[in-house]
């Protein structure tokens, strides 16, 4: 009963991908006007299969995707990199989340690698640039 009201609630209140894209816009405009660098991540990849309600989600990540493009903003673009590795394994994928959507330690591991790629400052030689054995996380 309560995943039933959880799911209208979330139908009832999700905005469009174009209001989506407009404030996420007027966001990165307000960040340089602040004389900041804003920096657009989209999210990891979901496993949709078991994620109820966010079965549009890929709508919201080309958006992401093309306010960058359109703004000339970073991009740190995690859905790919998890939807490439899903491609390549699945099974490692899977390792990489807690539950159908929210990544765990092997997860964020991965999105960091990804963000310090982004941003030019992965460095393999160092420990945040290696590939670790996680199995405590």
């Amino acid at each position: 009963m309560h995943r039933r009201w959880y799911s209208s609630w979330w139908v009832r209140t999700i905005i469009s991908v174009d209001k989506y894209k407009s404030q996420l816009i007027e966001l990165v405009r307000r960040i340089r006007s602040e004389g900041a660098i804003p920096v657009l991540q989209t999210p990891n990849t979901v496993l949709l299969e078991r994620a109820t309600g966010r079965e549009r989600i890929g709508e919201y990540v080309e958006g992401i995707r093309a306010v960058a493009a359109a703004e000339g903003t970073i991009l740190v673009d995690h859905w790919q990199h998890w939807t490439a590795q899903g491609q390549k394994n699945i099974l490692e994928l899977h390792k990489w989340l807690n539950d159908e959507l929210h990544p765990n330690g092997r997860g964020h591991d991965q999105m960091a690698k990804t963000l310090f790629s982004a941003l030019n400052i992965l460095d393999p030689a160092v420990f945040t640039g290696k590939d670790h054995e996680l199995d405590h996380m």
